[in-house]
């Protein structure tokens, strides 16, 4: 028991020190991944299990405005963030069906100012996933906070969850709205889009048809069933199957056939 408390403790104390938090939930998986690699591999399991704790993604349903903020910028020490602006949720899951997804970003010395907002893409892109923005926010003496609002695209296709970024940067040099990314651990959100479409299955109406040979043409039907979002395709051909003698042959008794199968969106 003692032992465990011990690790426990070296744990916090790692954390602390490479993170700026003792929160294992407070870290991205992907910077955990880079900075353990280095680690003792009993070190780098033992974290890798708690990451995956409470990591299960929701059940989003069609058409549901969903949103769940993971890390706040409060679970970092103050030297580790920006001193003068900062975002206050630095990662965040919407569903595609939201329309607009708001980000705050503080003024913590509530001095006026300007400050440059834009997106960023990763393996959610821009036009396609989201309506990318630049803007230049300015603050008025007294002013703490400023929201952006990044329209969301809901399609009908399914495609996994996806990622994008929000920075801060500098617009008050001769880069003007290419200005240099903010240092600090607050000046960049991860937006994680979720999917919310549902393709359904592809199957047979009848998996089992007897056909008379003077008849020309065997009609088979397909289905699409349990969810119908999206254009979906699926490929098809007739293949021999071994019964000795009575076996059916491609070009001698059937024709030989390989397609494919297109269901557009909400066609079953």
């Amino acid at each position: 028991m003692e032992e465990d408390v011990v690790k426990s403790q070296k744990m916090r104390q790692f954390l602390q020190k490479k993170f700026g938090t003792s929160s294992i939930q407070h870290i991205e998986l992907a910077e955990l991944k880079t900075v353990l690699e280095g680690e003792p591999l009993m070190m780098r399991a033992k974290y890798r299990k708690q990451v995956a704790i409470g990591a299960t993604r929701p059940v989003i349903k069609k058409g549901q405005k969903y949103r769940q903020d993971h890390v706040l910028a409060t679970n970092f020490d103050k030297a580790m963030k920006n001193d003068s602006y900062g975002f206050k949720c630095l990662h965040m899951s919407v569903s595609e069906s939201i329309d607009k997804c708001r980000v705050s970003i503080t003024n913590k010395h509530k001095t006026g100012g300007s400050i440059g907002v834009r997106t960023r893409d990763d393996t959610a892109c821009k036009d396609d996933d989201y309506i990318a923005i630049n803007e230049i926010l300015t603050f008025s003496a007294g002013e703490a906070t400023k929201d952006v609002e990044i329209k969301i695209i809901d399609d009908h296709g399914w495609e996994p969850d996806e990622d994008f970024y929000v920075e801060l940067y500098d617009p008050n040099t001769s880069k003007g709205k290419d200005g240099d990314k903010l240092h600090g651990r607050d000046t960049e959100v991860r937006v994680t889009i979720l999917d919310d479409d549902k393709p359904g299955q592809i199957a047979f109406s009848n998996p089992n048809i007897r056909h008379a040979a003077t008849h020309s043409d065997c009609v088979i039907n397909v289905k699409r069933i349990h969810d119908a979002d999206g254009e979906v395709t699926v490929k098809y051909k007739t293949i021999e199957i071994d019964q000795g003698e009575r076996t059916a042959r491609a070009g001698v008794d059937f024709e030989k056939v390989e397609a494919v199968l297109t269901f557009g969106h909400n066609e079953t």
